[in-house]
């Protein structure tokens, strides 16, 4: 890869910028003890991160309410084990300073993600844009999730960094270039299964770029 081609980093949210992964297993858990559905394990669950809540909801109980399932879901999620992970600001200052324009481009909703944004003290100023779920028409793993970005840019000129295989599979279904984090759950050895080229421990871990 020739990485003085890239114009710009693509940063996906959950369990990428910000440890959030604990929240959502826990929201699930409440939803499905009052909703008296049945409690999924934690690799399941682990396997739907990317993708947006309603659809995780019909992927986990195919057979209820989904609408009802969602609004109980968000009525029982709770912000306070949602927290930035270490070094992230500081490497997000290091990459702008060195030039390459940030964004996020995420599967949650854009209440939730500004909400989470001011809770975590994440440095949005640093960003050119930020997209939740709801702000665009395509979810991961399909590529066209990247249309936005892409009316200014080349697929050559990006990188899309993810903790989740449906994070891989859009930016590899858009021809971008992927880099794998493992603070979410996914296990490096499934990334490299799949194709990924690079697996690093987080993000802070960018802060060497392009020298990775």
């Amino acid at each position: 890869m020739i990485w003085n081609n890239i114009k710009a980093i693509i940063f996906d949210f959950d369990d990428t910028l910000i440890h959030s992964g604990r929240s959502v297993i826990e929201a699930i858990y409440a939803t499905a003890e009052k909703m008296k559905l049945p409690k999924p394990s934690e690799e399941a669950i682990i396997r739907l991160r990317g993708i947006p809540l309603f659809e995780t909801v019909q992927a986990l109980w195919p057979f209820a309410d989904t609408e009802r399932a969602v609004e109980t879901y968000l009525r029982v999620y709770s912000d306070d084990k949602v927290t930035l992970i270490d070094g992230v600001n500081e490497t997000l200052l290091k990459l702008k300073n060195n030039g390459l324009e940030l964004h996020i481009l995420t599967s949650k909703g854009k209440a939730t993600l500004h909400r989470h944004i001011s809770h975590t003290r994440l440095q949005a100023g640093l960003f050119t844009s930020i997209i939740g779920a709801d702000m665009i028409e395509y979810h991961k793993p399909d590529g066209r999730v990247f249309n936005t970005l892409l009316q200014d840019n080349s697929p050559i000129g990006l990188i899309y960094v993810g903790d989740s295989l449906h994070d891989f599979m859009a930016a590899k279904n858009a021809g971008i270039e992927f880099i794998a984090v493992l603070t979410g759950g996914e296990k490096e050895e499934s990334f490299r299964k799949n194709g990924a080229r690079i697996v690093l421990p987080s993000v802070r871990e960018l802060k060497a770029f392009p020298k990775i």
